[in-house]
């Protein structure tokens, strides 16, 4: 698997977020409290095109089409198609379908079971299973959407989220190829520096095991001679 989160990971989610942030650097005025909070609209409802997107290149904005099914054109300004934006964005190092993920019955149950069980590695479990709605698998991935305005990174998976599921003894692949593109680099900037050796020393023994499990696995596991 890939390592988290601030390696290759954060790589990953500045190409995912390409999109979200081209909206908003575009001007497009726009608010996701409002739209799920206030209109209590779905999260397929604006992005119909999910449903059916089987890559990570795909841009499923809304379209202008979409935003005129309630917002007439004098209302606002309704510029533009999420395709508009597709040669701007940058090749993503993933291989994602959105259309498999949300086919899964048991999606959000994966990340509960994750957090409460105290194998998710990042943040605080108790915060993080507040955001998620049992009845929007969306959320399991995408979460405080509902308490802002337009995506940020911080509302796209973490690799944590991923191995909810995508662990040795999971319920899916758990090959680093199953995700990630064949010439990604997936050794993290901090594994690169001559220091990281030397830092890496046994006053560091027993902390954050959970993340250094993410890549070291017991099939790749040097960890163990140390801890």
């Amino acid at each position: 698997m890939a390592h988290p989160v601030r390696g290759p990971l954060s790589a990953a989610v500045v190409a995912l977020v390409g999109s979200l942030l081209l909206a908003q650097e575009s001007g497009q005025r726009f608010s996701h409290s409002v739209h799920i909070k206030t209109v209590g609209l779905s999260c397929v409802q604006c992005h119909t095109a999910v449903d059916e997107s089987r890559s990570a290149r795909d841009i499923n904005l809304p379209t202008a089409e979409t935003c005129g099914v309630c917002h007439s054109a004098e209302a606002g300004d309704l510029r533009g198609r999420a395709s508009d934006f597709s040669a701007e964005v940058p090749p993503r190092p993933l291989l994602f379908s959105h259309k498999q993920h949300l086919g899964i019955s048991d999606l959000v149950p994966q990340i509960v079971k994750a957090l409460e069980s105290g194998s998710y590695p990042e943040g605080d479990p108790a915060a993080i299973r507040r955001q998620i709605d049992s009845e929007e698998v969306c959320t399991a991935c995408h979460r405080g959407l509902q308490e802002t305005d337009l995506g940020r990174r911080e509302h796209y998976p973490l690799m944590s989220d991923c191995l909810a599921c995508h662990k040795p003894k999971g319920n899916a692949m758990a090959e680093c190829r199953t995700c990630h593109v064949p010439d990604f680099d997936l050794l993290p900037a901090d594994h690169r520096v001559t220091t990281f050796f030397d830092q890496h020393s046994a006053e560091d023994q027993g902390k954050n095991l959970n993340r250094c499990r993410q890549c070291h696995t017991p099939r790749f596991n040097p960890c163990s001679q140390c801890h």
